[in-house]
């Protein structure tokens, strides 16, 4: 089966769960897509931190009120908003090819009713790691397509396609082989000795009816909050169908999000007639209440609720809450100790005491027990110490050692085989700082991350049995780039790096110290940094 077509199935099978909800609103957004005109501003922007970096520094600098826990971004949040785009500019070249590379998308149809822009994407990256004594080579090499359009100004839609095979560094290649899965871009199939082979799928189609309201439909990944890291909802983990309703009242002040998901458990049903078994198939529903009183406030409520939707008996139905849109329902009726429900409830609070100045906070519970809980504390200052395009950002996160975690295996707050809040999971203190700095096309970033963390480790005691305990382990990460963007447009750049990792234990040691060069689109989050 061509990686393509199983994208595709995966992507069908998994709107089971939730396709009631979901058939209804993808047919009426079919339908009304007929009747509109102009340029749609419901464009959705990448999961990407510097992208992201960009737009909280355009809406930490104006005076409209805002919301930013939600990502990705949409394009009408930036509507009446002067952007500078003295980054990009450069010189306007007349050559096709070099108007291509430098300033264009690669197709562009744009009529008085309808823009498609077509691009390639891809991440070709050759690196070493200078600790790894087999001096094998590591490489990446992803080509894709990306698809974005609009007809009139209220409906857009996107697609894209990647296709990857790469060689990892140790630690990144002993987690894969023990997940089957590349942290949020999908299963693994050998390739040669000690390379991967993997695909990606993903779109959505976005629609305002009007300014106050959007609706999304699509298979992809969200964020909740406005950290590095997310203790909510993150985009850790692998692209899932989703439908996701987004409105706005009393002049945007307050701002209400529910999204339906349908995940995957990476465990098999039992066996059929069917040439490869199923995975266990799960069920999301994600709220989000936020207001904004101002554009220096903004404190926001989330409920997450994972359920399971098949047992021993077979598949089984969703419960009549699961569908209410609202907020806190399902954790009052199912409990916080539900059989078969994993809920997460948070807090979520941005300040912006001045100007491109921004500290942000969240806590999160899965429990009424202090083992249940997370907090997050994070500060970032766009165009710090008065120097235009420097970023800095320092974010502390505490996670509880039962936190995400249910007596089931089956209802952890996972997808995919990770979970969907931080990439680690719980039991860990974490530090991160960034600097990033850019000037015109050139770039600069640092990046440190210190974890103190407990990690369960399976030890064989024989006769087929395990013993499961806790290791204390100790993370330094650090990651340092240089590099040039060559199309704003698809984040296109040319980037030179170091990636260092030292792990220690009371019996083990892990060293990486991983130089890399890549040519790359640059439109996604991936995290290695753990």
């Amino acid at each position: 089966m061509s990686k393509l077509k199983r994208a595709i199935l995966d992507f069908i099978s998994g709107l089971k769960p939730v396709k009631m909800v979901i058939t209804g609103v993808a047919f009426s957004l079919f339908l009304v897509s007929f009747s509109i005109v102009l340029r749609a501003q419901s464009q959705i922007y990448p999961i990407q931190w510097d992208l992201n970096v960009q737009k909280n520094k355009q809406l930490s600098s104006s005076d409209q009120i805002y919301h930013s826990i939600s990502k990705a971004f949409l394009n009408s949040q930036f509507d009446s908003i002067e952007i500078d785009t003295s980054g990009w500019q450069r010189r306007k070249h007349k050559g096709l090819i070099m108007r291509k590379v430098r300033n264009e998308n690669l197709i562009v149809i744009d009529t008085h009713d309808f823009y498609l822009t077509i691009d390639p994407i891809f991440n070709f990256q050759f690196g070493r790691d200078m600790e790894d004594t087999s001096a094998k080579n590591l490489t990446t090499n992803t080509r894709g397509i990306l698809v974005n359009g609009a007809i009139g100004d209220k409906l857009s839609f996107y697609t894209s396609f990647y296709e990857n095979q790469a060689f990892f560094p140790t630690y990144l290649s002993d987690h894969i082989n023990e997940t089957g899965v590349v942290p949020g871009q999908g299963r693994v199939k050998g390739f040669k000795e000690t390379g991967f082979d993997y695909a990606m799928a993903s779109g959505a189609v976005s629609y305002s009816p009007w300014k106050w309201m959007n609706v999304q439909f699509g298979h992809g990944k969200n964020f909740i909050g406005d950290g590095y890291r997310s203790l909510l909802l993150s985009d850790n983990t692998f692209n899932y169908p989703y439908l996701k309703g987004t409105f706005g009242f009393f002049q945007n002040k307050l701002q209400y999000q529910v999204m339906y998901a349908s995940l995957i458990n990476l465990k098999r049903l039992p066996a059929t007639t069917s040439t490869e078994a199923q995975f266990i198939r799960q069920a999301g529903t994600f709220h989000t209440l936020s207001y904004a009183p101002s554009n220096k406030l903004e404190l926001s409520l989330f409920e997450g609720v994972v359920y399971q939707n098949w047992d021993s008996t077979g598949t089984q139905p969703l419960p009549w809450n699961f569908y209410v849109p609202v907020i806190y329902l399902n954790s009052v009726v199912e409990g916080m100790s539900s059989a078969h429900a994993k809920p997460v409830l948070g807090v979520n609070l941005r300040i912006n005491p001045f100007k491109k100045y921004m500290v942000y906070g969240q806590f999160a519970m899965d429990n009424y027990e202090v083992s249940n809980t997370g907090f997050q504390f994070g500060i970032a200052s766009y165009d710090a110490l008065t120097l235009k395009n420097l970023t800095l950002q320092f974010e502390w996160n505490n996670v509880s050692r039962n936190m995400y975690r249910h007596a089931n295996e089956q209802n952890n707050y996972m997808h995919y085989g990770g979970y969907l809040a931080h990439p680690t999971g719980n039991d860990l203190n974490e530090l991160i700082g960034i600097v990033h700095y850019t000037f015109h096309d050139f770039f600069v970033s640092a990046k440190w991350v210190y974890s103190d963390r407990q990690t369960p480790i399976n030890v064989d005691v024989g006769n087929g049995s395990t013993l499961q305990y806790r290791r204390s382990e100790k993370v330094t990460y650090q990651d340092y780039s240089i590099g040039y963007l060559l199309n704003h447009r698809t984040n296109m750049k040319l980037k030179l790096g170091y990636s260092g990792r030292e792990l220690k234990a009371f019996n083990a040691s892990e060293r990486t110290s991983w130089f890399y060069f890549s040519f790359i689109t640059d439109l996604s989050n991936v995290y290695y940094d753990f």
